[in-house]
Protein backbone atom coordinates (compact mmCIF):
# COMPACT_ATOMS: atom_id res chain seq x y z
CA UNK A 1 0.00 0.00 0.00
CA UNK A 2 1.22 3.30 -0.90
CA UNK A 3 1.09 5.93 2.04
CA UNK A 4 -0.14 9.41 0.80
CA UNK A 5 1.95 11.82 -0.13
CA UNK A 6 2.64 14.70 2.35
CA UNK A 7 1.62 18.39 0.39
CA UNK A 8 3.68 21.18 1.35
CA UNK A 9 2.25 24.12 2.72
CA UNK A 10 2.88 26.20 -0.01
CA UNK A 11 1.65 23.71 -2.40
CA UNK A 12 -2.26 23.80 -4.10
CA UNK A 13 -4.69 21.25 -2.83
CA UNK A 14 -4.72 18.55 -6.05
CA UNK A 15 -7.85 16.92 -6.66
CA UNK A 16 -8.50 14.12 -9.10
CA UNK A 17 -10.79 12.76 -11.17
CA UNK A 18 -10.97 9.67 -13.17
CA UNK A 19 -14.12 9.08 -15.38
CA UNK A 20 -15.60 9.55 -18.67
CA UNK A 21 -16.61 13.56 -19.11
CA UNK A 22 -20.11 13.26 -18.98
CA UNK A 23 -23.04 14.54 -17.85
CA UNK A 24 -23.75 11.37 -15.29
CA UNK A 25 -20.39 11.98 -13.95
CA UNK A 26 -21.04 15.20 -13.29
CA UNK A 27 -17.46 17.14 -13.67
CA UNK A 28 -19.34 20.69 -14.12
CA UNK A 29 -19.75 20.38 -9.73
CA UNK A 30 -15.84 20.09 -9.27
CA UNK A 31 -15.23 23.22 -11.66
CA UNK A 32 -18.18 25.30 -9.66
CA UNK A 33 -17.10 23.92 -6.54
CA UNK A 34 -13.09 25.54 -6.86
CA UNK A 35 -14.39 28.43 -8.49
CA UNK A 36 -16.24 29.37 -4.91
CA UNK A 37 -13.08 28.08 -2.33
CA UNK A 38 -11.48 30.63 -0.15
CA UNK A 39 -9.07 32.24 -2.96
CA UNK A 40 -6.40 31.35 0.11
CA UNK A 41 -6.93 27.51 -0.60
CA UNK A 42 -4.78 27.21 -3.76
CA UNK A 43 -6.29 24.52 -5.53
CA UNK A 44 -6.07 22.44 -9.01
CA UNK A 45 -7.98 19.98 -10.97
CA UNK A 46 -6.79 16.62 -12.88
CA UNK A 47 -9.76 15.26 -14.44
CA UNK A 48 -9.04 12.08 -16.41
CA UNK A 49 -11.10 10.37 -18.61
CA UNK A 50 -12.19 10.31 -22.61
CA UNK A 51 -14.31 14.06 -23.47
CA UNK A 52 -17.93 13.11 -24.58
CA UNK A 53 -19.54 16.70 -23.89
CA UNK A 54 -17.40 18.09 -27.23
CA UNK A 55 -15.47 20.62 -25.18
CA UNK A 56 -18.57 21.91 -22.65
CA UNK A 57 -16.58 21.41 -19.59
CA UNK A 58 -13.60 23.21 -20.72
CA UNK A 59 -15.81 26.32 -21.59
CA UNK A 60 -17.10 25.97 -18.49
CA UNK A 61 -13.80 26.26 -16.72
CA UNK A 62 -13.24 29.16 -18.70
CA UNK A 63 -16.30 30.86 -17.72
CA UNK A 64 -15.87 30.54 -13.92
CA UNK A 65 -12.25 32.16 -14.20
CA UNK A 66 -11.14 28.59 -13.13
CA UNK A 67 -9.03 27.48 -16.35
CA UNK A 68 -5.54 27.72 -15.14
CA UNK A 69 -6.55 25.24 -12.84
CA UNK A 70 -7.93 22.60 -14.27
CA UNK A 71 -6.43 20.24 -16.57
CA UNK A 72 -8.07 17.60 -19.07
CA UNK A 73 -5.57 14.75 -19.40
CA UNK A 74 -8.31 12.68 -21.77
CA UNK A 75 -7.92 9.16 -21.69
CA UNK A 76 -4.55 7.40 -19.71
CA UNK A 77 -3.16 4.10 -19.24
CA UNK A 78 -3.39 2.59 -15.92
CA UNK A 79 0.94 3.31 -15.37
CA UNK A 80 0.00 7.27 -16.31
CA UNK A 81 -2.66 6.93 -13.72
CA UNK A 82 -0.60 6.11 -10.80
CA UNK A 83 1.95 8.93 -11.34
CA UNK A 84 -1.34 11.02 -11.87
CA UNK A 85 -2.92 9.82 -8.53
CA UNK A 86 0.80 9.66 -6.59
CA UNK A 87 0.50 13.74 -7.29
CA UNK A 88 -2.74 14.11 -5.43
CA UNK A 89 -4.29 14.69 -2.31
CA UNK A 90 -7.88 14.41 -2.76
CA UNK A 91 -10.08 12.16 -4.58
CA UNK A 92 -13.50 13.54 -5.91
CA UNK A 93 -16.55 11.66 -7.04
CA UNK A 94 -19.40 13.91 -8.31
CA UNK A 95 -21.66 11.30 -9.97
CA UNK A 96 -25.20 11.92 -9.89
CA UNK A 97 -25.20 8.15 -9.53
CA UNK A 98 -22.87 5.12 -9.57
CA UNK A 99 -22.72 1.25 -9.79
CA UNK A 100 -19.66 0.89 -7.58
CA UNK A 101 -16.38 3.21 -9.25
CA UNK A 102 -13.85 1.31 -9.55
CA UNK A 103 -12.17 4.66 -9.79
CA UNK A 104 -12.43 5.42 -6.19
CA UNK A 105 -11.02 1.90 -5.46
CA UNK A 106 -8.09 3.09 -7.20
CA UNK A 107 -7.90 6.23 -5.26
CA UNK A 108 -8.37 4.88 -1.81
CA UNK A 109 -5.94 1.75 -2.65
CA UNK A 110 -3.02 4.36 -3.79
CA UNK A 111 -4.25 6.21 0.17
CA UNK A 112 -6.38 9.50 -0.70
CA UNK A 113 -9.15 10.94 0.72
CA UNK A 114 -12.41 10.22 -0.66
CA UNK A 115 -15.08 13.12 -1.39
CA UNK A 116 -18.17 12.70 -3.30
CA UNK A 117 -21.91 12.66 -3.58
CA UNK A 118 -23.41 9.63 -2.10
CA UNK A 119 -23.34 7.27 -4.91
CA UNK A 120 -21.26 4.20 -5.11
CA UNK A 121 -18.75 3.31 -2.86
CA UNK A 122 -18.57 6.89 -1.54
CA UNK A 123 -22.25 6.16 -0.49
CA UNK A 124 -21.67 2.84 1.08
CA UNK A 125 -17.76 4.67 3.08
CA UNK A 126 -19.86 7.69 4.50
CA UNK A 127 -18.27 9.15 7.51
CA UNK A 128 -15.54 6.18 8.39
CA UNK A 129 -13.94 5.48 4.78
CA UNK A 130 -14.85 9.43 2.78
CA UNK A 131 -16.63 12.04 3.24
CA UNK A 132 -19.76 12.32 1.47
CA UNK A 133 -22.22 15.71 0.37
CA UNK A 134 -25.69 14.49 0.26
CA UNK A 135 -26.44 16.89 -2.70
CA UNK A 136 -25.06 18.42 -6.11
CA UNK A 137 -24.60 21.74 -4.49
CA UNK A 138 -21.00 23.25 -5.35
CA UNK A 139 -21.20 25.10 -2.48
CA UNK A 140 -21.76 22.02 -0.06
CA UNK A 141 -18.79 20.98 -2.23
CA UNK A 142 -16.55 23.54 -1.44
CA UNK A 143 -17.38 23.04 2.08
CA UNK A 144 -16.50 19.73 2.26
CA UNK A 145 -12.95 20.12 0.47
CA UNK A 146 -12.16 23.42 2.84
CA UNK A 147 -13.01 21.22 5.95
CA UNK A 148 -11.07 18.31 4.13
CA UNK A 149 -8.20 21.06 3.53
CA UNK A 150 -8.50 22.62 7.25
CA UNK A 151 -8.16 18.97 9.16
CA UNK A 152 -5.39 16.97 6.93
CA UNK A 153 -5.32 14.83 10.09
CA UNK A 154 -8.85 13.38 9.99
CA UNK A 155 -8.56 13.16 5.96
CA UNK A 156 -5.24 11.03 6.38
CA UNK A 157 -7.58 9.00 9.09
CA UNK A 158 -10.22 8.26 6.32
CA UNK A 159 -7.83 7.21 3.51
CA UNK A 160 -5.92 5.00 5.49
CA UNK A 161 -9.28 3.44 6.31
CA UNK A 162 -10.11 3.35 2.41
CA UNK A 163 -6.92 2.08 1.38
CA UNK A 164 -7.20 -0.64 4.06
CA UNK A 165 -10.59 -1.57 3.09
CA UNK A 166 -9.67 -1.36 -0.75
CA UNK A 167 -6.26 -3.62 -0.23
CA UNK A 168 -8.44 -6.69 1.65
CA UNK A 169 -11.22 -5.79 -0.70
CA UNK A 170 -9.01 -6.46 -4.06
CA UNK A 171 -9.37 -8.66 -7.14
CA UNK A 172 -7.33 -11.19 -5.31
CA UNK A 173 -8.28 -11.42 -1.96
CA UNK A 174 -11.81 -11.67 -3.05
CA UNK A 175 -11.22 -14.33 -5.77
CA UNK A 176 -9.36 -16.46 -2.66
CA UNK A 177 -12.64 -16.09 -0.32
CA UNK A 178 -14.22 -17.24 -3.51
CA UNK A 179 -12.64 -20.39 -3.85
CA UNK A 180 -12.26 -21.29 -0.03
CA UNK A 181 -15.99 -20.92 -0.26
CA UNK A 182 -16.15 -22.70 -3.30
CA UNK A 183 -14.14 -25.52 -2.04
CA UNK A 184 -15.92 -26.00 1.08
CA UNK A 185 -19.30 -26.11 -0.26
CA UNK A 186 -18.03 -28.46 -2.78
CA UNK A 187 -16.86 -30.59 0.60
CA UNK A 188 -19.99 -30.38 2.50
CA UNK A 189 -22.00 -31.67 -1.05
Amino acid sequence: ATPPRARRPDEPLALIQVASLSRVKNQQLIIDAIAMLDPAIVSRVDLVGEDTLAGMLQRRAVEKHVADRVTFHGFKTQDDLAALYGNADVYVQSSLHEAAGVSVLEAAAAGLPILGTRAGYVADWAGKRAVVIDSTDAGRLAGALTALHANPGDADSMAARAQKWSTANNATSMAAKFDTLYRDTARRA
